[in-house]
């Protein structure tokens, strides 16, 4: 069991640190695969090569979803329509605006809520790198490890020990 800091509680059971096949069947994959400055995040099994900025906006986020009661978090307009974009781009129109919602004065949040951050969304072992490389801050990081799940890779297939 899982308990954010306002008391809220999910059930983590099913989280995984063998990892799952199915990770392409989730709303959010986090990856730590990386390309001349972008990093892969699968949206509805859909990869997109996004830029670090635009992850670091998505992982801020996911960590306010998971620790604050609203679940906002401040980011600049501008970072939302590229994410937006970058998500309908391979997921769909209109996913990025279903996904990432609008609060008030430059404050979004994750749609999906988090007592099913659990099952819809996980990160790859590999996801976990990119602290030390400053693209994700290490508090970001421990929370996303406390309540996602670690998955197989959908294209390696190599789950949390590279096996």
């Amino acid at each position: 069991m899982f308990a954010n800091k306002f008391g809220e509680s999910h059930d983590n059971s099913q989280r995984s640190q063998e990892g799952s096949k199915e990770g392409t069947n989730l709303d959010l994959l986090l990856t730590g695969d990386r390309h001349m400055n972008r990093v892969c995040v699968y949206f509805h099994g859909h990869a997109a090569m996004i830029p670090c900025a635009l992850l670091d906006a998505l992982v801020k986020a996911l960590a306010a979803r998971i620790e604050t009661a609203a679940g906002y978090c401040e980011i600049s307009r501008g970072t939302v329509l590229r994410l937006r974009q970058a998500i309908d781009a391979c997921a769909g129109s209109g996913v990025g605006k279903q996904l990432i919602e609008t609060g008030f004065k430059g404050e979004y949040r994750l749609t999906i809520p988090m007592n099913e951050i659990v099952t819809r969304v996980a990160v790859t072992a590999c996801f976990f790198e990119l602290v030390d490389l400053a693209v994700i801050s290490p508090a970001h990081a421990a929370t996303v490890r406390q309540a996602c799940r670690i998955c197989l890779h959908p294209e390696t297939g190599l789950g949390p020990r590279g096996d």
